[in-house]
């Protein structure tokens, strides 16, 4: 489960999840928070669960690698 607070809402921000796994960066899934700021939402099990970091992209292209801002990373 993804549970976020703080992030800058739409209209016009969106965000991607990624995860590292195997020295890689994998997509998991995009996203938008509410009105609030706040987001919470089941994610894919895989890459997630494979994973050794998953960070959070202000969505800067839809490519194979993050090319937006980090906003959030964090070890699990």
């Amino acid at each position: 489960m993804l549970m976020l607070d703080g992030l800058p809402p739409p209209p016009n921000t969106t965000y991607r999840l990624w995860a590292r796994v195997n020295g890689r960066e994998v997509v998991c899934v995009p996203f938008v928070p509410d009105g609030q700021g706040h987001v919470a939402m089941p994610i894919p099990t895989y890459p997630t669960s494979a994973a050794s970091r998953v960070s959070v992209e202000s969505l800067g292209g839809l490519g194979a690698q993050p090319t937006g801002p980090r906003v959030l990373t964090s070890t699990i």
